[in-house]
């Protein structure tokens, strides 16, 4: 299990995304790479034997599939893509497949012996005596595939400098130095790109672009030394586009289900090309094409008609129960039952008596005390959160000695953040305070030894990480100011707040997930599927990230 969590922190150390993506199905799949790599095994089993109902989605009992396999980023991943592209196919789309990351440089593998690659953005053709000919001909492809859940991606190559002597063609217009474009895995580096087979590409010497042979076809204005052109690709429309220093040219069909990986073209010595890959920003503004992308799908869902109603209610009357129950069921799940309340006097004053009355619903002392220990976390009280929990649930910590670690672990982070954040003691008194402060601090260390004697014997590597982690806030004078200090976040305490509550939930035979955000994980996990297949308009879809944008 160690050996699997380590393997998957690195891999998700190689993913990342550019801020156009963010609104993506790509952008969510990332996060959750990220999320599994820092988490533990402490999310307690489902225990809820709730009949199924709205839809068989709000108490189902199984779990949604989720990420379940570590990704191999690089060597796997890059297989993956050889293999499909061998073969014909596209991407295959199981539950659990690698997610591919996006490309990020030039391959340091994949690339003609006459260029080299330095910093991972530059390649040069090396210089060659005489006139430079079609034989002379190298490509260079990028590290990565291109994955489909992105469902858009843009690139940018710099021309840097031009060959002094270019290949004049005989008279020929499609004799070109420089191409810039896309390629698959198994396409010659031995030609510009779009001159065989799977590549496209866009020349420097005509601006011509090429489409799988060495015919061009007129396209758009010529570019040279000092001009940025880019190469973006659209999932959803199955076409690609380039850009000449900021602005679009035409579409050109793709006509392909294979991987494609960003691809330069160099012939003469001396040319030398930039990439940026999405790490710096662009001459084109691809973020505002992304977002009309995203709002051309929202209008075709926005369009689509709800669906049928249940019996004896029109069809907007039984949507609009429906949310109502989620949102209800949503606070009373998380103990929020005063505020639950309130919102069903709300809908019934708007005329909805399909729920409850508010006086019906039970006021159990349960959630009460559930709301008080989330809370408590949520404050920054864990002693409190702590006493709370075994009192009122006292076998909740034995089951999850996973969950008591991390409370373990927040508790030291919040005797840190009491040190440095002027509430240690001293009432406006310096002297008072720097005493108050160092009481504080010696209260940590005291707390960190009893930390380091309960799991200096633990044979789990991700809990001796993580106390190594909490452990690094003692060896800045200020940790707010150091690269530690995001472990100070107050956010830190929200999942653990949850951890806990759901815990508890399974304790007491109930779901650890509310109806709402059930119905959250199901619709993402076919958003995944759906984009993982071909891309297309999924792509475009981040449930969560979406719904904070209503």
């Amino acid at each position: 299990m160690d050996r699997n969590r380590k393997r998957a922190a690195a891999a998700a150390a190689a993913y990342w995304y550019p801020e156009y993506l963010a609104g993506t199905c790509y952008a969510d799949l990332v996060d959750s790479i990220r999320a599994q790599a820092s988490a533990d095994d402490t999310q307690p089993a489902e225990a809820s034997t709730a009949p199924q109902t709205l839809y068989g989605l709000l108490h189902a009992d199984e779990r949604p599939l989720g990420l379940e396999a570590a990704v191999e980023p690089a060597a796997a991943a890059k297989a993956a893509a050889r293999d499909a592209d061998a073969g014909g196919d596209g991407p295959t789309a199981t539950a659990g497949s690698a997610v591919l990351p996006l490309p990020g440089a030039w391959s340091a593998a994949d690339v003609a012996a006459q260029i080299t690659v330095a910093g991972g953005v530059d390649a040069e053709y090396k210089a060659t005596a005489g006139k430079s000919g079609d034989s002379d001909a190298a490509a260079v492809r990028a590290d990565h595939a291109i994955p489909r859940e992105a469902g858009v991606f843009y690139f940018e190559v710099e021309v840097l400098a031009r060959g002094k002597d270019r290949y004049a063609g005989g008279g020929r217009a499609d004799g070109s130095a420089i191409a810039i474009g896309l390629a698959t895995a198994t396409a010659s580096l031995a030609k510009m790109p779009g001159w065989t087979a799977d590549t496209w590409g866009y020349s420097a010497a005509d601006g011509h672009v090429f489409e799988g042979k060495n015919i061009g076809k007129a396209y758009g204005p010529q570019y040279t030394a000092g001009d940025t052109v880019g190469c973006a690709v659209n999932f959803r429309t199955g076409a690609v586009f380039f850009t000449k220093n900021g602005f679009a040219l035409d579409d050109v069909a793709l006509g392909t289900a294979k991987p494609l990986y960003p691809v330069v073209g160099l012939r003469a010595g001396g040319d030398r090309v930039r990439a940026n890959f999405g790490r710096l920003p662009f001459e084109y503004d691809i973020d505002s094409y992304v977002r009309d992308e995203k709002a051309k799908l929202y209008r075709q869902i926005n369009a689509f008609p709800p669906p049928v109603g249940a019996a004896g209610l029109s069809t907007d009357a039984a949507t609009t129960e429906t949310i109502h129950r989620l949102i209800f069921s949503y606070l009373a799940h998380d103990g929020y039952v005063d505020t639950a309340c309130e919102f069903l006097r709300d809908v019934r004053r708007e005329g909805d008596h399909g729920l409850p009355a508010p006086d019906a619903v039970p006021r159990d002392s349960e959630a009460a005390q559930r709301q008080r220990i989330r809370l408590a976390v949520l404050e920054g009280d864990v002693d409190a959160a702590l006493e709370l929990t075994a009192r009122c649930y006292p076998g909740v910590l034995p089951a999850n000695p996973g969950l008591l670690f991390r409370l373990r672990c927040r508790k030291f982070v919040e005797m840190m953040r009491l040190c440095g954040d002027g509430t240690a003691g001293g009432g406006g008194d310096a002297a008072m305070a720097d005493a108050g402060a160092a009481d504080a601090l010696a209260a940590a260390i005291g707390y960190g030894q009893e930390l380091h004697e309960l799991y200096r014997a633990a044979e789990d590597g991700a809990a001796i990480a993580e106390l190594n982690d909490v452990f690094s806030l003692l060896a800045y004078p200020d940790p707010r100011a150091s690269v530690v200090a995001p472990l100070l976040d107050p956010a830190g305490r929200k999942p653990i707040a949850e951890a806990l509550n759901s815990a508890i939930l399974v304790s007491l035979g109930q779901s650890s997930v509310a109806p709402l955000e059930r119905l959250i994980q199901h619709a993402t996990q076919v958003v995944h599927e759906l984009a993982r297949t071909n891309g297309g308009q999924a792509a475009f879809v981040n449930v969560r990230h979406d719904l904070r944008s209503l």
